[in-house]
């Protein structure tokens, strides 16, 4: 667990947004598929073949214990996470397999929010297949305890296609079971879905198209020839397909952006579509572009394509000679991210884009990736794009991005630390905006140190694996309300020391970290101005606990003053004239030091020659008593003023003693 920052004001500029129209769009193409590094590799001729990922020890190791509060799922990467509607502690996360597992356990289940994670299989689906599944996604259902998850398979044999399955589960992920399956003799690629929502889970009035699946997915022609087009599969609440529309093409219909991201809206029917770009403009692959159309009726339309694009340099630089773009010699997330408000709040049915951009792409030593948040407020029709503030002169990457019930938005970004083109450690970090991202709060680094990025740098060559590394994007998740809103980080982290020969030692590892409103990260921050409590801070909760005032001298009054602190009183007259004596040899200037036999010896005579003086009622036995007490005290001042002459204690323990003597002798 970690903290969740007080809201700090700050000034966002807002940049107007350009929004353009399918006449005025600039020439573009279909970024790279997203399956190379995954499940497919070049072989020197530029062919794909099939990369071979090791097979899981038959015995495997015992998760590794968190560190922190980073709590291990499986070796892998590449996260999708997603939130049971009605149990908050309920999670499922989906990640690509670091291992060729059989049966494949590309899932993960929670239900202790994020204290533990069990491994979960994906349903086969027809046919067979080989390797192991990849692009995982997953979001819940509009059902308790109901969750989708999906991601493709490779057919097996030498055809080179791969088709996607959607899974279900209404056990909170215990169990899935196949949905869908796009059966096509095609090579298909990051498919992506989502459901349309009840009213009750943030969907508009009306049930027509409530709990239909909208999916989508890239075709990549048969033994993946070339981008064919991209397609949205509407599927309805038994699994059946009711719908497909071509969303892109390469003619008929035109290219309108590949990998599409679907968002189900606030309008019963309505979905946007995210879809992803490259400028022709060279070098291809510096300038992303992002296209958002909007799909109503469920499929049905009217539907329009190119409601608005924009676009901006990538982050990172050019990877070899590919159209990748990257940090720390691997690929990074170029798509972006978009986001609905479906809180009754006021912001509701605003649309929020995530994007990764570069403020020097001419300059490599300088910083190669800030976060950008484009906000529409009418449908995607036009938007305003400001930076969300994070640190000065470094490189962030992979956004991630979620808006809660509240309708308060949660971001997330890696960060390297070190370099900023390539760096050999990176944290991942946290922030939030309450107003729909006008302020935010300051960014605070949420992985424990001990799971920090530990990279190469400089990178070796990643060409041969198309430069994957850590995935093509992760995600958080948010839920709860006011101070009870808990936010879930799955990331990828990674190690390059592991060695990778068992379950757990891997280099690269899926993490989730929990990030919760806390009241303190310091000590300091629980100051309650009450000098008679001793503050501390505890993960995250403030403590204070009584401050203890006993100064080991049995003679005096301890008390605690809330202003002032502990106070050792001593009692007043003659009754504590032999108090002071031993608050002086108690007293930080002499606890330390060797006080000399016969200056306690002179000490010790006239406590017991004062203590008489109060048990005797006899005058003239007082008198005399306190005449031996005083000669007493005048012999140790002597011996004192020697013993300092000497060195044999300090200048600041002999003028205590002596005060308390001088002081002793006047009370008698």
């Amino acid at each position: 667990m970690r903290w969740l920052p007080q809201l700090i004001p700050g000034i966002l500029l807002a940049c107007a947004g350009v929004s353009a129209t399918a006449g005025a769009q600039e020439p573009m193409v279909p970024l790279p598929p997203s399956f190379e590094g995954k499940v497919v590799v070049r072989d020197a001729a530029g062919n794909y073949v099939p990369l071979a990922r090791p097979a899981a020890p038959s015995v495997p190791a015992s998760p590794p214990m968190p560190i922190g509060g980073d709590i291990y799922l499986q070796d892998g990467s590449e996260t999708s996470l997603a939130i049971n509607f009605d149990g908050a502690n309920n999670l499922v996360g989906v990640y690509n397999e670091h291992w060729d597992f059989n049966p494949d356990i590309p899932q993960s289940n929670s239900t202790d929010g994020n204290v533990s994670w069990t491994s979960r299989s994906l349903p086969n689906g027809g046919g067979t297949f080989t390797g192991p599944p990849f692009d995982p996604w997953t979001h819940p259902g509009n059902a308790a305890g109901e969750f989708f998850s999906t991601e493709i398979r490779r057919d097996s044999g030498s055809s080179g296609n791969s088709h996607t399955v959607v899974s279900h589960s209404t056990d909170g992920g215990i169990s899935f079971s196949l949905f869908f399956e796009e059966v096509k003799a095609v090579s298909q690629d990051r498919e992506m879905s989502d459901v349309d929502r009840t009213s009750a889970r943030g969907g508009g009035a009306g049930t027509t198209h409530d709990g239909k699946v909208y999916l989508t997915y890239d075709d990549f022609g048969a033994g993946h020839t070339g981008y064919v087009g991209s397609f949205l599969q509407v599927i309805d609440t038994a699994g059946n397909p009711v719908i497909e529309l071509q969303t892109s093409g390469t003619g008929s219909p035109p290219f309108r952006g590949s990998q599409m991201q679907p968002v189900a809206g606030v309008t019963d029917g309505t979905v946007y579509l995210q879809a992803a770009a490259l400028s022709l403009s060279p070098p291809v692959g510096a300038t992303r572009v992002a296209e958002f159309h909007v799909i109503t009726n469920g499929g049905a339309g009217p539907n329009t394509f190119m409601q608005s694009s924009m676009s901006w340099a990538a982050a990172g630089q050019q990877l070899g000679a590919t159209t990748y773009w990257g940090l720390n010699g691997f690929r990074i997330d170029s798509h972006g991210y978009l986001a609905l408000d479906r809180s009754s709040g006021p912001r509701r049915g605003s649309l929020y884009f995530i994007s990764n951009r570069n403020p020097n792409p001419a300059n490599t030593a300088l910083d190669q990736g800030d976060v950008y948040l484009s906000v529409s407020t009418d449908g995607a029709l036009t938007w305003t794009t400001a930076a969300i503030p994070t640190a000065t002169g470094k490189s962030q990457y992979f956004p991630m991005l979620d808006v809660d019930g509240q309708g308060a938005m949660h971001v997330a970004y890696y960060q390297n630390e070190d370099g900023v083109l390539n760096a050999s450690t990176a944290n991942v970090y946290y922030t939030n905006s309450t107003d729909g991202g006008t302020t935010w709060t300051t960014p605070v680094q949420v992985n424990a140190a001990g799971n920090a990025l530990n990279l190469d740098n400089p990178p070796p060559d990643r060409a041969s694996t198309g430069y994957y590394l850590i995935g093509d994007y992760a995600q958080l998740r948010a839920t709860g309300t006011g101070d009870a809103t808990k936010v879930y980080v799955l990331w990828s982290g990674y190690d390059r020391t592991r060695p990778g020969t068992m379950v757990g030692n891997t280099p690269d590892r899926v993490l989730c970290t929990t990030v919760a409103q806390t009241e303190c990260l310091a000590d300091a921050d629980c100051d309650d101005a009450n000098a008679c409590t001793a503050d501390a801070c505890n993960l995250g909760t403030c403590t204070h606990h009584p401050t203890v005032c006993d100064d080991g001298v049995q003679c005096t009054v301890d008390a605690c003053d809330p202003a002032a602190g502990c106070v050792h009183a001593v009692p007043t007259g003659r009754v504590g004239a032999g108090c002071l004596l031993d608050v002086a040899v108690a007293s930080a200037s002499c606890i330390r030091e060797r006080i000399p036999a016969g200056v306690l010896g002179k000490f010790t005579r006239a406590k017991a020659l004062i203590e008489k003086t109060t048990l005797i009622g006899n005058p003239s036995k007082q008198a005399r008593l306190v005449r031996g007490a005083r000669s007493a005290l005048k012999k140790a001042v002597k011996l004192i003023g020697k013993a300092m002459r000497k060195g044999k204690i300090s200048v600041a323990c002999g003028g205590a003693l002596s005060n308390a003597a001088g002081e002793a002798r006047a009370r008698l």
